[in-house]
């Protein structure tokens, strides 16, 4: 198996299969412009564990806080990140963000929020 490449651009583009420099800039702009509506400590975390792969435990001695903050944190950035980055025409399926679940999507369900 390969690793994480070490350069988040070189990742974008692997990700997206798209050879093509304006489409890459686009994606680059879309990734950088959904990042930006996170809070610090998320973003933080996110980039450092998913774009620059650096393991959890190395995160929270360099945060200062519990393994389990760190994936915290990770797992609200993604969830943020969803909704923003799957209506971009980078998602790979046009269709995506029809897709999402919205907010309300356990309305009505056992255990749900139904009102």
């Amino acid at each position: 198996t390969t690793g994480m490449p070490d350069d988040p651009d070189h990742a974008a583009t692997m990700a997206s299969g798209d050879d093509d420099p304006a489409d890459q800039v686009s994606l680059r702009m879309d990734v950088e412009a959904a990042l930006a509506t996170l809070p610090e400590d998320q973003r933080v975390a996110l980039v450092l564990v998913d774009m620059e792969g650096v393991a959890v435990a190395e995160v929270a001695t360099m945060l200062g806080c519990p393994p389990g903050t760190v994936k915290s944190r990770c797992a609200r950035a993604r969830a943020r990140l969803l909704p923003l980055l799957a209506a971009t025409p980078h998602s790979g399926n046009p269709q995506r963000s029809a897709d999402v679940p919205s907010q309300n999507a356990d309305a009505g369900r056992p255990g749900g929020d139904a009102p």
